[in-house]
């Protein structure tokens, strides 16, 4: 797949709003020795993080955020797109997304991944077939 579902602005905003969820306090942090000469830091080694309620932030934004106009037309122009949308579990989530009239920038990557996984059994498929025909 040739294109990208989210663009950086989203993907700042949502990580920007979601952040807050890991409670992480400024002396959480410690100087990164780098080689470079731009500060880096790191979060300290002893620090654990409970990542799953800042994932959960970030799949309800998703789930919200619409799929802009221009993704789906490239979604729908794509060679994999054109070549996949009957496939039974490609179908499926293509149905249950437009079930609303809305598809969701989450949909839009469930949409993407089943037409990479099927893009995938497709090149395997002829490699195969390649290999049986030597």
């Amino acid at each position: 797949m040739d294109y990208q579902i989210l663009d950086l602005q989203t993907i700042y905003a949502i990580k920007d709003r979601c952040k807050e969820t890991l409670n992480i306090e400024e002396n959480d942090y410690e100087e990164e020795k780098s080689f470079s000469k731009r500060f880096s830091y790191k979060l300290k080694d002893n620090i654990k993080l409970d990542t799953k309620i800042f994932n959960e932030c970030i799949d309800m934004d998703l789930k919200k955020l619409p799929l802009s106009q221009e993704n789906l037309d490239i979604l729908m122009n794509n060679e994999d797109y054109l070549k996949f949308k009957d496939n039974k579990s490609v179908r499926e989530l293509l149905n249950k997304a437009k079930r609303d009239s809305f598809i969701s920038i989450y949909e839009g990557l469930e949409i993407k991944d089943a037409l990479y996984t099927e893009h995938l059994k497709f090149k395997d498929n002829n490699y195969k077939k390649n290999i049986k025909s030597l």
